[in-house]
């Protein structure tokens, strides 16, 4: 009996990861056509506020220009992305990656080997890369 129940709950488990991933590709591509059509410089409101950070300091935030460089990579403009934010466009490679470790550890049930991108190492490496664009950033910009 046991073993039977056990397959339906992995069955449903299957179904409802199913579910998950379609609802995440489908926002992902609303996201997606959203940033394409709409340039968050030409349409602030909404969907773009001002940064909280920013308009109390004066100062960009890491992730100030995040959606305007996302407006410009999806148009194929490298140059003008990377200006508006080059921390966000250097670490595209790394999220792609962890996005693609998860995706095979909850949808495929597969553990890809960890490798220097989960030592603390790498995050230390990150964390001071960060800080540095921030100071770097704000002084020469």
């Amino acid at each position: 009996m046991k073993s039977s129940e056990t397959l339906k709950i992995r069955s449903r488990n299957k179904i409802l990861k199913g579910i998950l991933l379609v609802i995440l590709l489908l926002l992902a591509g609303f996201l997606l056509q959203h940033f394409y059509r709409h340039n968050p410089e030409e349409n602030p409101g909404l969907f773009y506020p001002v940064c909280t950070f920013k308009a109390a300091t004066g100062w960009d935030c890491i992730g100030c220009g995040g959606q305007r460089a996302l407006h410009s990579l999806l148009h194929l403009e490298f140059y003008k992305a990377f200006k508006f934010n080059a921390l966000y466009i250097s670490l595209i490679p790394v999220i792609l990656y962890y996005i693609w470790y998860y995706f095979n550890l909850i949808f495929l049930n597969r553990k890809l080997k960890e490798n220097f991108l989960f030592s603390i190492t790498f995050g230390k490496f990150i964390l001071v890369s960060v800080i540095l664009f921030f100071f770097l950033r704000n002084i020469f910009h």
